[in-house]
């Protein structure tokens, strides 16, 4: 495996998790991240990312290993007193777990989504967005 591959992923990998560092909305990589540490806990920093570049170059030779998915976190809800009737409020008919129950019942206003992908897909994502993604920005207008 390529010394250039292993430098990569460790940039993406370190950007990854100083990212989410900084980002208080997705906990899933945050959990995600904590798991793969937690994992490879006794293996020395050389190590873990020799086996973190392996998973990722695995994924460049197999893609079709590649799995996505989502998950859903309500962003806001409203008393159902309150709620309006309209076709663009369909989602509110969802039902969702909280800590903090203050009435009976809930209604969702608004959600948001989050890609629920692996680490080295993941890092895949950051060092396709760093190496080649970049390129196609230059072609957009402001």
């Amino acid at each position: 495996m390529a010394k250039k591959l292993y430098d990569d992923v460790k940039q993406a990998y370190l950007f990854l998790k100083n990212s989410c560092y900084h980002n208080q909305l997705d906990v899933f990589v945050k959990e995600k991240i904590a798991i793969l540490e937690y994992k490879y806990r006794n293996d020395t920093e050389d190590v873990f990312f020799k086996k973190l570049t392996e998973s990722v170059y695995s994924l460049i030779e197999n893609p079709e290993k590649i799995n996505v998915d989502f998950k859903i976190i309500h962003k806001k809800t409203e008393d159902s007193n309150e709620t309006k009737n309209s076709k663009n409020n369909q989602v509110q008919n969802f039902t969702f777990l909280t800590n903090n129950k203050t009435k009976d019942s809930y209604h969702i206003e608004s959600i948001n989504y989050f890609i629920d992908i692996d680490i080295p897909t993941r890092i895949l994502d950051i060092l396709w967005i760093l190496k080649e993604g970049c390129f196609l920005d230059n072609n957009f207008e402001d």
